[in-house]
């Protein structure tokens, strides 16, 4: 692994210091900003997080798998039994003699 340097390349060969990449990551957090408005940029965080909110994903896949789990078992069953009533339907009136 590389270590860490205070300097970083660019594509074309520059080399460009952690503060100048401070500076742009900020000048571009500006221009959106100023572009989008302070107003639908905190319109858009607020709705982000009702949707967060609105839905408890870890509920609703727990009572998924349960129910998944619980058709399972019931599958498992029905079928062991009626492979149990065939078996005995067949060979259970029949004594056994060896």
């Amino acid at each position: 692994m590389n270590p860490p340097s205070d300097c970083y390349r660019r594509d074309y060969g520059e080399k460009e210091s952690v503060d100048e990449i401070r500076h742009r990551i900020n000048s571009l957090r500006q221009m959106v900003e100023e572009e989008v408005g302070e107003k639908q940029l905190e319109d858009l965080k607020k709705s982000s997080k009702k949707r967060t909110e609105s839905m408890d994903t870890g509920s609703l896949l727990s009572f998924t798998f349960g129910f998944i789990l619980f058709l399972l078992i019931a599958v498992g069953c029905y079928a062991f039994r009626s492979l149990y009533l065939a078996i005995m339907k067949r060979y259970g009136s029949t004594p056994i003699t060896q």
